[in-house]
C-alpha cells in the first residue's frame, strides 16, 4: 500500500462514507419514513453501506461491515454529529489495517 492508500482508508473514505450514509441517507430515511423507528432507519442505512462495499470487497467483507455500521449509526443517532462517526470510522479502519499488517507479517496464531 502507498501513503495515498493509507490516507484514503483513514481519512477520505471515512469522511465521504459518513457524509453519504450517516448524515444524508439516515436523515432522508427518517424524513421519508417518519413511522420507522430509529433502529429501522439505522438498519436500512447499514444495509446500504454494506452493499456499497460489494463492488470492491469480497461478500464476507460486506457482511462484516454491517455491525460496525450499526454502531456508527447509533453514535450518529445519539450525538447528531457525523464528524464523530467519521473519526470512529477512521479508527476502525486503522485497527483493521494494523490487524491485517500483523497477520501478514507475523502470521496468525
Amino acid at each position: 500500500m502507498t501513503i495515498l492508500d493509507y490516507l484514503l482508508a483513514l481519512i477520505a473514505y471515512p469522511v465521504l462514507e459518513e457524509i453519504i450514509f450517516r448524515l444524508h441517507l439516515m436523515a432522508l430515511l427518517a424524513t421519508r419514513f417518519p413511522a420507522w423507528r430509529p433502529l429501522a432507519v439505522n438498519a436500512v442505512a447499514s444495509a446500504a453501506f454494506s452493499l456499497a462495499h460489494l463492488p470492491f470487497w469480497p461478500w464476507w467483507h460486506a457482511v462484516a461491515v454491517f455491525l460496525p455500521s450499526m454502531l456508527l449509526g447509533l453514535v450518529m443517532q445519539r450525538t447528531g454529529r457525523w464528524t464523530v462517526c467519521a473519526a470512529l470510522h477512521g479508527i476502525m479502519n486503522a485497527c483493521y489495517l494494523a490487524g491485517t499488517y500483523v497477520g501478514l507479517t507475523r502470521g496468525w496464531p
